[in-house]
């Protein structure tokens, strides 16, 4: 598969999905002890979808190893 970017590398993509997965856990956990703010719930809520499409692409990159280990 040719790169046509950096960010598309295992080494860079990993621990971003990595950070935004702590992103949306810390996030996810002020809302549930009822931190009444907007940033948090927006933040919550964009971070989430960056996580999905990283978690993806994370996926996609590592294909060969998960199809093989299925």
């Amino acid at each position: 598969m040719a790169r046509s970017s950096w960010l598309l590398s295992k080494s860079v993509i990993t621990p971003i999905t990595a950070a935004l997965f702590i992103l949306v856990s810390l996030t996810g956990i002020l809302l549930l002890l009822h931190v009444e703010s907007r940033t948090v719930q927006e933040t919550h809520e964009l971070v989430g979808v960056l996580f999905v499409v990283g978690a993806l692409v994370h996926l996609a990159l590592n294909w060969r190893y998960v199809s093989h280990r299925m």
